[in-house]
């Protein structure tokens, strides 16, 4: 329900004015037009209190009021006068128009003010002694019947104007609202998917670096306890790797500061990487700068351009450890280039790929390198997989190669 506006409050009290003049006529001269002009001037005020907020019922009430008026002044032996409240009939058809239901109320309204004009009792004024009778000059009449309609017009046309406006303003607020809330809903979209990438990224590869550890570990266990006992410290310095970025991760969701919003992945950590990925069997072909280097090269890469590098070699490395051919070497490039940095990993395939085989790590690898402006493929390449990136050395817009099928 509407609130009832300032200017409605004042209406009503200028409505409770013209009330009190009535009283004051009935109170002097005790006749009984007096005393129901009295009662129809309170019911106005309390329309003009109630008109935005009772909209179609104080419309209702209005003119019946006001036709009420008109039979008192038409049927009342003595002068009544005009009452200021006639400007009821305008204030109304403001009403209905504007904050009607359907704009056909006020057509409707305007409709009955016009008609109601020939009856209006500002057509009927005293005369002095003579009887109350319509104005006896037809031309003057017809400019008061003319002043009427005008004022009724102008109430709807300038109502019905102030509507369309609001109507308007009212779509754009919610087109605004809708685009807002698509926004939000897509930025919430890239967030979720931008978490899942780093927990996969985290998870997956420590995950299948401790399974195949873990089975290699239970088929030497008595054969060969030394390479058991490797198998197990590997699987231990993984599980606390993994564990450390999972409490750096939710560290980073905890924070708001933006700053703190790119976990931390280094390149000086390739070089561990490589090892454990050794340890767990495949052998590693490999061209990629010394420590020394890499820590050089961390500085000059953008921190969202690392962190990629980093998750482009995990989910490699991770797919040529479950995938490869165990039997052929694991090839791994990384280069500098003049404007960035380029990751190559190539395995032979197995005969055979493991029931249950594919996964979100390529789909992932293409949306993270296609948000720092690289590119980046995966794919078959004749009886091996390839895996390419080319990274900028500063994050760009997003621009990625479309991968081919392969292991994810």
């Amino acid at each position: 329900m509407r609130r009832i506006p300032v200017l409605d409050a004042v209406l009503a009290v200028f409505g409770l004015l013209a009330t009190a003049l009535a009283a004051e006529l009935w109170l002097t001269w005790g006749a009984w037009p007096y005393l129901l002009q009295t009662l129809v001037a309170l019911g106005l005020a309390a329309a003009l209190l109630l008109r935005r907020v009772f909209v179609l019922g104080s419309a209702v009430a209005t003119f019946a009021l006001l036709a009420a008026m008109a039979l008192i002044v038409l049927t009342s032996p003595v002068g009544m006068g005009t009452s200021p409240l006639l400007l009821c009939a305008p204030l109304t058809v403001i009403a209905l128009t504007r904050y009607g239901d359907t704009r056909w109320w006020g057509l409707a309204g305007a409709a009955v003010a016009v008609a109601g004009v020939p009856v209006s009792p500002a057509l009927r004024l005293n005369r002095g002694a003579e009887p109350i009778e319509p104005f006896a000059g037809w031309a003057e009449l017809g400019w008061m019947l003319a002043a009427h309609v005008l004022v009724v017009a102008v109430a709807y046309l300038w109502a019905l104007r102030q509507r369309e406006i609001a109507d308007r303003h009212a779509a754009e607020l919610t087109e605004v609202r809708d685009r807002e809330a698509a926004r939000v809903e897509l930025a919430t979209a890239r967030e979720r998917n931008r978490i899942a990438r780093e927990v996969h990224d985290v998870v997956a590869h420590s995950v299948a670096l401790i399974r195949v550890e873990a089975a290699t570990g239970l088929e030497i266990a008595e054969t060969e306890p030394g390479h058991a006992q490797r198998s197990l410290a590997t699987i231990k310095e993984t599980a606390g790797e993994a564990m450390t970025e999972l409490r750096g991760l939710v560290g980073v969701l905890r924070d708001s500061r933006a700053e703190k919003l790119i976990p931390a992945a280094t390149l000086a950590g390739v070089p561990a990487l490589l090892d454990r990925v050794r340890d767990a069997g495949p052998e590693l072909v490999t061209d990629v700068p010394d420590a020394a280097a890499l820590s050089a090269l961390d500085g000059r890469l953008d921190p969202m351009v690392r962190l990629a590098a980093v998750r482009v070699l995990q989910e490699a490395l991770t797919n040529a450890v479950k995938y490869a051919d165990h039997r052929t070497p694991v090839h791994v490039a990384l280069a500098t280039t003049d404007d960035g940095l380029q990751i190559s990993v190539r395995n032979r395939v197995a005969d055979r790929e493991p029931a249950g085989a594919g996964g979100f790590g390529v789909s992932g690898l293409v949306e993270r390198v296609g948000s720092v402006g690289g590119r980046f493929s995966a794919g078959r390449d004749g009886g091996d997989h390839l895996l390419t990136a080319d990274l900028p050395a500063r994050a760009g817009s997003e621009d990625a190669a479309v991968p081919g099928k392969g292991h994810e």
